[in-house]
């Protein structure tokens, strides 16, 4: 008897990308222009995407269309909370852009990653406000010890942002503030 064999292309573990510079058309232009080999090309299988860099369009339906990624359950991306004259509309471009995207059904977790430690409080506020609406959202600070080194750690048996995201979200949502100084 021959043993089952999966499809060549399909994985047993999930696919995960890591998108540096979120100025690239890094939902659209995955192909470099070649159209001919979508069917065959792997987007279709990535179930966590990260974004380590922002883009002042990111909050924008262009840059968070994720239709081309259907397995998609796993979001992180980078959160700028800044005050000043423009907060207010910055804000609440992010709730609506944020929003669409958590209503992919297939998303079990969108991480919002705090950039600035000085936007704390009011992470930990707006974190409060869209978990009333949307439990699949989390909050979570940088590790703090560059990308590479954080895969490697995770890659290891570390802790992934994805678990590390549950623990602060929760202390965060229990206590009204972190107790995870590590990831500081």
């Amino acid at each position: 008897m021959q043993e089952h064999q999966p499809p060549i292309g399909r994985r047993n573990c999930p696919l995960q990308m890591l998108v540096i510079d979120a100025n690239t058309l890094w939902n659209k232009d995955i192909l470099g222009g070649r159209k001919q080999r979508h069917e065959s090309f792997p987007a279709i299988d990535i179930t966590h995407i990260r974004l380590a860099a922002q883009c002042s369009m990111l909050y924008n339906d262009r840059m968070l269309d994720t239709t081309r990624f259907p397995r998609l359950t796993h979001f992180a991306i980078p959160l700028y909370l800044c005050g000043g004259t423009f907060f207010r509309a910055r804000l609440e471009t992010q709730r609506v852009a944020l929003t669409r995207l958590l209503d992919n059904s297939t998303l079990q977790m969108l991480v919002c990653i705090l950039v600035r430690s000085s936007d704390r409080d009011l992470a930990w506020e707006w974190i409060r406000d869209m978990r009333k609406r949307y439990t699949n959202t989390y909050l979570v600070e940088p590790s703090g010890c560059g990308l590479q080194k954080e895969w490697e750690r995770e890659v290891r048996g570390g802790e992934s942002i994805w678990e590390r995201a549950i623990k602060y979200t929760q202390e965060v949502m229990e206590t009204g503030y972190s107790i995870c100084t590590d990831f500081i």
